[in-house]
């Protein structure tokens, strides 16, 4: 019996022969895994709200007083 070994060239070969089949393949284990990794997500125990407000500091004077103004200690 005949034995001969694969190199990446042949492999690349048989992937370019087989390519719709290995992108269908791909493409329906990654839905079927997101459809089960969805159905079978268990329920949220905690949930949060968050919210961040903006104010924009008109004049550089005020950013600068803000940005070095320190307690003298007491």
């Amino acid at each position: 019996m005949a034995q001969y070994d694969l190199n990446l060239r042949e492999y690349w070969r048989i992937l370019g022969k087989r390519k719709w089949i290995v992108f269908f393949v791909t493409i329906f284990v990654g839905i079927l895994s997101t459809a089960v990794a969805v159905l079978k997500a268990p329920p949220p125990i905690y949930t949060s709200v968050c919210s961040i407000k903006f104010e924009k500091e008109i004049t550089v004077e005020g950013l600068y007083a803000k940005t070095i103004t320190w307690s003298g200690g007491g």
